[in-house]
């Protein structure tokens, strides 16, 4: 067995080994290195399949920092110690996990037979700096959607790529299909009244204006909501919590 710890303040992690999970055996220390503005906590490590091929692998440590991030770590281990590929990650240049500010304390599961070969992981979808003054009862403390999680090799290094796994499927239900709209200023969805904040929304935009910003706003309740849209000037997508 094998344990990963976290000296919080020392923006540290260390690991430990032990046949009979009693007795505990220091391996090695890691970090610091990376981000280090907040305390770290809730570390993770797992070994996961590059781009797709189960004879080619790396091990990924993952490690939350307060209030509200998971920073993550492309290596090798060794049974004994953590190698990262990059040597000297700096503040500046960390991987994050998830780029949202509801997205902390990741942790990974596994089909221990490895019938379905796949690693996913759950997080908590909150953020200390709100979490006890959220004004609504349901989705308080909740953990986000699972995802797969995968490694792919890009011309930025290797990088976690993540997908929703395959069974919320299972969730959908009474189906809502509208035709093509034209778009101006506002157009409220009268024909799509769910009735829970709860729904999957597929659709295609066409652009017209090359210096447009459309997009949904979803969960709205007077003032408040969350837009998801796309910035056709800056060829992005974004999300607007304001």
């Amino acid at each position: 067995w094998i344990m990963v710890v976290t000296w919080s303040e020392e923006r540290k992690v260390s690991l430990y080994a032990s046949r009979n999970l009693k007795q505990w055996e220091h391996l090695s220390d890691f970090g610091p290195m990376g981000a280090q503005l907040q305390v770290w906590e809730v570390p993770d490590l797992v070994e996961l399949p590059l781009d797709s091929d189960p004879t080619r692998t790396k091990w990924v440590l993952f490690c939350g920092m307060g209030p509200n991030r998971v920073q993550y770590f492309v290596g090798d281990f060794d049974g004994t110690r953590f190698t990262p590929d990059e040597a000297s990650l700096g503040e500046q240049d960390a991987n994050w996990l998830d780029y949202g500010p509801d997205y902390y304390a990741a942790r990974t599961y596994r089909d221990y037979d490895q019938v379905e070969q796949r690693t996913v992981m759950l997080a908590w979808m909150g953020n200390w700096e709100y979490a006890n003054k959220v004004r609504t009862p349901w989705g308080k403390g909740t953990l986000a959607l699972p995802r797969e999680i995968m490694l792919r090799s890009t011309s930025d290094g290797t990088k976690i790529v993540q997908k929703p796994i395959p069974a919320l499927e299972q969730l959908r239900q009474n189906e809502v299909q509208l035709g093509e709209l034209e778009l101006k200023v506002v157009r409220p969805l009268t024909e799509f009244t769910p009735p829970h904040n709860i729904y999957e929304i597929d659709v295609t935009f066409e652009i017209s204006d090359p210096e447009t910003r459309f997009g949904l706003r979803l969960a709205k309740n007077g003032d408040l909501g969350i837009s998801v849209g796309y910035d056709s000037h800056t060829a992005s997508l974004f999300i607007d919590r304001s």
